[in-house]
């Protein structure tokens, strides 16, 4: 299922509502926190499993950034399967998706996903 082997994908479908969990509770730092996430899972198109993930997207702690394709595939077309999900204490300035125009830089990374960033500010500024 877009990617992962189903036995996998169980293992997500389990993991991912701890790790919101952890995000908010005493688990970790009260610092901010980043979550950073290659899932292979789009939270409204495909064949994932979407409840955990739309669980930890909607996690009071994280801020959801707004929806971007991260990938295109042949069978699927563009879908959102990397994250970068910050803490909400945490000033988002800027966010986007580094589609390039030339396929060849794609071929030459052997790479099928996107690079995504985001631009915070750890004081608010």
């Amino acid at each position: 299922v877009n990617g992962l082997n189903p036995q996998n994908y169980k293992g997500w479908a389990t993991e991912l509502p701890k790790i919101a969990a952890q995000v908010a509770g005493a688990a970790i730092s009260s610092d901010p926190v980043v979550l950073l996430a290659d899932l292979n899972a789009d939270p409204l198109r495909g064949e994932s499993r979407k409840p955990a993930l739309q669980a930890l997207l909607a996690h009071p702690r994280l801020q959801a950034m707004p929806a971007q394709d991260t990938v295109e595939w042949e069978r699927t077309g563009r879908m959102q399967v990397d994250y970068v999900l910050p803490d909400r204490r945490l000033k988002l300035l800027d966010s986007g998706v580094f589609w390039p125009e030339d396929s060849a830089l794609l071929a030459a990374a052997q790479a099928r996903h996107r690079i995504i960033w985001a631009d915070l500010s750890l004081t608010g500024e």
